[in-house]
């Protein structure tokens, strides 16, 4: 979809190095959000030190 947009951008007349600029900011978007999802969950992490403070956890 951002592609497609460029696109029209481009064929509109705005300067490539603007676009280049947003196709590297959304790049970095995407690699920060990839992050993020990579992370565990809030019950995730309360369960785990739920077994730590119980002793379940080796």
């Amino acid at each position: 979809m951002l592609s497609k947009s460029l696109e029209q951008a481009k064929t509109q007349g705005v300067a490539e190095e603007k676009l280049n600029v947003l196709r590297h900011n959304s790049r970095l978007k995407l690699k920060y959000e990839n992050v993020n999802s990579a992370s565990p969950s809030q019950q995730q992490l309360s369960s785990l030190l739920e077994y730590y403070q119980n002793g379940r956890f080796r």
